[in-house]
């Protein structure tokens, strides 16, 4: 059963969320979507997860879909953190007693990450695709330093870039849907790009134990996120982390032509930590 919720934030926007529920769940899946889309453009992984006795929660970033806020803006990184600690806590709501894992794309499998490793919450485990450690193009420092510079003094300051569907899918169809969804967008604020740049460097640095079982996976071809850095961060850290690369996919690899593998490979690593 699919089931729209709502929260507010501590300062004052509207969050919407979204539960895809299953009797005696297994796990709870709690979904973290990325950059300039939205939770709802994971029906179909929901679905499957589903099939499996798995129910997912997931929310629209502030910023992003159907919660407030400017789009593609936050006040800081910790305001994006603070988002998941409430998702967390919803998802326990609703699913008492159920062991709580991640499901995190892109930017949100970068927030994912991030959040294991600063804030240590109760989470069993981690499925993260496509993870944002650093562009396949990436920004010149002189860009950075003056987007920092910008940050400072207008945080709002708005970069809107194209979509570029392609990059997404190699199916056209799956592309075309993504172009055309009036929900997505491609706004980021300074602020914004400011506090993913540094975190992004966080993960570059990082060479400790991850504190919790992780599976990596990542589309080869992808052309937004370099497959070389997640594949690094994968070998880098200790503890029970796996990193598997998709051939010949795009960024979401959800959505492309090896979809049905990568929900083999998610549900039977999901299945492993749970027995």
């Amino acid at each position: 059963m699919n089931q729209s919720f709502h929260w507010t934030t501590a300062d004052g926007l509207k969050i919407y969320g979204h539960d895809w529920s299953v009797d005696q769940a297994k796990a709870v899946f709690c979904l973290i979507h990325g950059f300039g889309e939205h939770c709802e453009r994971y029906h179909h992984v929901a679905a499957e997860f589903n099939r499996h006795a798995y129910a997912m929660v997931g929310y629209d970033r502030r910023g992003h879909g159907k919660s407030e806020g400017k789009r593609g803006h936050t006040t800081g990184y910790a305001a994006f953190l603070d988002e998941i600690t409430d998702l967390i806590q919803k998802s326990a709501e609703r699913y008492p007693g159920v062991p709580q894992y991640f499901y995190a794309h892109s930017m949100g499998a970068n927030l994912a990450l991030n959040y294991l490793l600063r804030r240590k919450p109760d989470i069993k485990g981690a499925i993260v695709t496509g993870t944002w450690i650093r562009l396949s193009k990436e920004i010149p420092g002189i860009l950075k330093s003056i987007l920092k510079l910008i940050n400072a003094v207008y945080p709002t300051f708005t970069q809107t870039t194209p979509l570029y569907p392609e990059l997404i899918s190699t199916i056209p169809e799956e592309a075309q849907k993504y172009g055309d969804d009036p929900l997505n967008h491609g706004e980021m604020t300074a602020a914004t790009a400011t506090a993913m740049f540094d975190a992004c460097r966080y993960l570059e640095q990082y060479a400790g134990n991850f504190p919790v079982p992780l599976l990596k996976l990542h589309g080869a071809a992808a052309h937004l996120i370099a497959p070389v850095a997640a594949q690094h961060f994968a070998e880098r850290v200790s503890g029970d982390v796996q990193f598997k690369n998709f051939p010949d996919q795009a960024h979401e690899i959800h959505n492309d032509r090896l979809a049905p593998e990568v929900f083999q490979t998610a549900i039977a690593w999901a299945d492993a930590h749970t027995a």
